[in-house]
């Protein structure tokens, strides 16, 4: 098996920065000329940034007669002489200060290249203010960025050094475990504006650098590894980021047509619904009461459905209750049922239409389980929770509220370290990724008994995981599970599902997690019949949202019906009508 998912510490690197240049025309460093405007024959350049150890030699100038070098300083504050003819001196004409040895030097402040106003929210203030300790600056006129520096490495004891504060203060690291790959690691947040700098690590008493971070070489040609932290800007504000506000939204069904190859008018349930450049992807599930390894897309641009015949690689076995995850042009699948749990992973490349299987270490690999929930965070982290497991000789039943997280970078399992009363056992939940909180919502329990409260699973790379039950505000959702849910900004809608005395639900609701509240928009048009156990993606940049499939009180689906919910109300005047839009472009 081989691997399927590539980092992007292979993109092309400055050699004088470290930044991605592909992206970023220039480099962040500041190019700064040093100039020796008097008398000498022979003058050289020495200073803070190299630790006064290392002289470059200045060339003069065919134009203006001084001595010239062009240095790259990250940006912070440098100390600086000359050295003229063997003997140390320093401009009078520019800003002086003391060198700490009775004498006097030069000195340079250098500000980020680019920088913006406004101000990162970081609810952790166990860091370290470096801006403060910066000399001549007690309060920072720039943005600023809680920024963690991370050595993963065997060791004793990790203090770094850097550029910040011009290389004066050894700033030691805490030892922890961290809760996604499941190693100990040393860690410090920093507070730092918006530029790069060079650093340091001192590593059982000997400096040296990191191969985690990029590596870039100084005026002294000396190499140290680099922090680059990206200039703050302010998010745009959207509309009716409130859905209190929103006014009324508009359902409609979309009678999709089959085409040619893909006559196939299956029925749906424990399916899974992705997106890959605006196409979406509907795989496995039961269909027709067994369960299914096909796969179909679905072109909202011309609302047909169509069957990928032509798949490459290993296919992966039927299944349903999967779960799936969009990595760029891959849809990741894991798990499943089909009268066996499955704990396999593959990976379907849709611009190749190739099968890979993902070789996972079983170190920590949970109970084999289904309807469980498994969300994506973090670019490269899945959390799992919950879920439902029946041994083989159905003598072990068990529903399950235990959390694991699979690190696809190293493609392993790793069990947290997790604080608070934890919520009940339960399955068929749904649970979603908010600024790196997992909500947790609804599903059912022992003795079939279905849920409505609220979890909220506070994440942290390096400190425990925490547990805590919210009480929202407003009239709470009756208990179902089956059900689906999608965020939006800092909401999170559901949809449907199935509650007690075998009720079907067809309404939609959302949970504002800012105001910890319940929220029930008002709806218009061809609403969706009730079901559990289908399920929704979000189309054209989130502003609609699709249901597809499911189970519906005497039977299932078995017509090739996308709903969508415009998510823009029709009360916006500046909202162009459907008819009027510009048509879906293709991202990829």
């Amino acid at each position: 098996m081989r691997r399927v998912f590539t980092k992007s510490d292979f993109k092309k690197i400055c050699h004088v920065c470290g930044r991605n240049c592909e992206e970023d025309e220039s480099s962040a460093t500041i190019p700064i000329t040093f100039a020796w405007k008097y008398e000498g024959s022979t003058v050289y350049l020495c200073g803070s940034f190299s630790q006064w150890q290392v002289k470059k030699k200045m060339h003069r100038d065919s134009e203006d007669e001084f001595f010239k070098l062009e240095v790259f300083l990250p940006p912070g504050t440098h100390e600086y002489k000359f050295i003229v003819d063997g003997v140390w001196k320093y401009d009078p004409y520019d800003s002086i200060t003391d060198d700490g040895y009775e004498g006097r030097c030069n000195v340079i402040e250098i500000m980020p290249r680019r920088h913006h106003d406004g101000e990162e929210d970081y609810e952790n203030q166990n860091y370290i203010d470096l801006v403060e300790r910066q000399k001549g600056t007690p309060s920072t006129p720039f943005p600023w960025k809680m920024m963690k520096l991370v050595y993963q490495f065997p060791a004793k004891s990790v203090a770094v050094k850097g550029a910040w504060d011009n290389w004066k203060d050894i700033i030691p690291l805490t030892k922890a475990q961290n809760n996604f790959s499941g190693a100990e690691e040393f860690s410090a947040t920093l507070k730092l504006p918006s530029g790069n700098y060079h650093f340091k690590f001192l590593v059982d008493e000997e400096w040296t650098t990191s191969a985690t971070y990029p590596l870039a070489k100084d005026s002294t040609d000396q190499t140290n590894n680099l922090l680059v932290v990206p200039a703050t800007f302010k998010k745009p504000h959207r509309r009716y980021t409130n859905w209190e506000e929103k006014g009324i939204l508009q359902w409609r069904r979309e009678e999709g047509k089959w085409t040619e190859c893909g006559k196939l008018h299956h029925t749906f349930q424990g399916h899974s619904l992705n997106v890959v450049c605006d196409m979406v992807y509907v795989f496995g599930g039961m269909a027709n009461n067994k369960f299914t390894n096909t796969l179909y897309m679905f072109d909202p641009r011309a609302n047909e459905f169509s069957l990928v015949e032509e798949q490459n690689g290993d296919i992966p076995e039927p299944r349903a209750f999967h779960h799936t995850s969009v990595f760029g042009t891959k849809i990741m699948v894991y798990g499943g049922f089909n009268e066996n749990y499955l704990n396999d992973c593959y990976v379907f490349d849709t611009a190749i239409n190739t099968w890979a299987k993902v070789a996972i270490d079983t170190a920590y690999e949970p109970l084999p389980r289904e309807r469980a929930t498994v969300a994506p965070y973090a670019g490269d982290k899945l959390v799992m929770f919950g879920g439902y497991y029946c041994s083989p000789d159905m003598e072990v039943e068990k529903y399950l509220n235990d959390t694991h997280v699979l690190n696809l970078s190293l493609t392993k399992w790793v069990k947290p370290i997790i604080t608070g009363e934890a919520p009940k056992p339960r399955s068929a939940h749904t649970a979603d990724f908010i600024k790196g909180k997992m909500y947790v919502f609804g599903g059912m329990t022992n003795q079939q008994k279905n849920l409505n409260d609220m979890w909220m699973l506070k994440t942290s790379q390096s400190g425990p995981f925490e547990w805590k039950k919210i009480e929202p505000k407003g009239t709470p959702p009756p208990a179902r599970h089956g059900h689906s849910s999608i965020t939006s900004q800092s909401n999170i809608i559901y949809f449907g599902g199935k509650g007690n005395e075998q009720k079907f639900y067809a309404d939609l609701f959302v949970f504002d997690t800012i105001s910890e509240a319940w929220i029930y928009p008002t709806i218009e048009g061809v609403m969706p019949t009730p079901r559990f156990y289908h399920a929704c993606v979000a189309l054209n940049k989130g502003k609609e949202i699709a249901i597809f499939g499911g189970v519906r009180p005497k039977e299932f689906l078995n017509y090739p019906r996308m709903y969508i919910l415009e998510t823009e109300s029709k009360n916006d005047e500046n909202e162009p009508d459907r008819e009027n839009r510009e048509p879906i472009k293709n991202s990829c």
